[in-house]
């Protein structure tokens, strides 16, 4: 007897740009889509060299769709970077990405972090589980990291693209 498959669909987020900035002679940062025929086949590589030693970092997310001609923000949320490295569950959507990085690439595991070169290359986010009752839409998801008493912005980094339902 032969075993019936249901197909499921799910919401996965599809890369379509992305600009990255580091701050000036201490990160130096790039990124790169590729698209692998369809439309739903594009791989990030993202490569960040830090040239000196970071502590006490803060990081702040935010995410928002698009409707219409406007952003609409749903998430935006700053914490201490080096607390969450320790404990990624003090913020789930900024850990579901942190989640699927480690398997790209290295990742530090706390502060303070040396001088580095990271590297996360075939990054899809195909792996990345969303709520099923998002719409299918453009979104935006900003990643920004500071430090020091006058809050550096040391990485900044913009990700757009198009929630979509795949069948699996």
């Amino acid at each position: 007897m032969k075993a019936i498959v249901i197909p499921i669909e799910i919401l996965i987020p599809v890369l379509t740009s992305a600009e990255v900035e580091g701050l000036d002679k201490q990160v130096i940062t790039s990124v790169s889509l590729q698209r692998h025929g369809s439309i739903h086949n594009v791989t990030m590589r993202l490569d960040i060299r830090t040239l000196v030693t970071f502590d006490n970092l803060r990081m702040n997310t935010g995410y928002f769709v698009r409707t219409r001609r406007q952003e609409n923000w749903i998430y935006n949320k700053t914490f201490d970077l080096c607390l969450f490295l320790k404990q990624p569950a003090i913020d789930r959507v900024t850990a579901m990405v942190y989640n699927d990085l480690k398997h790209h690439g290295n990742l530090p595991a706390s502060c303070p972090i040396p001088p580095s070169h990271f590297i996360f290359e075939n990054v899809t986010l195909t792996n990345i589980r969303l709520p099923p009752y998002l719409p299918e839409t453009s979104f935006g998801f900003l990643i920004n990291t500071y430090t020091g008493k006058r809050n550096y912005n040391v990485f900044k980094s913009k990700w757009y693209g198009r929630l979509k339902k795949v069948l699996i």
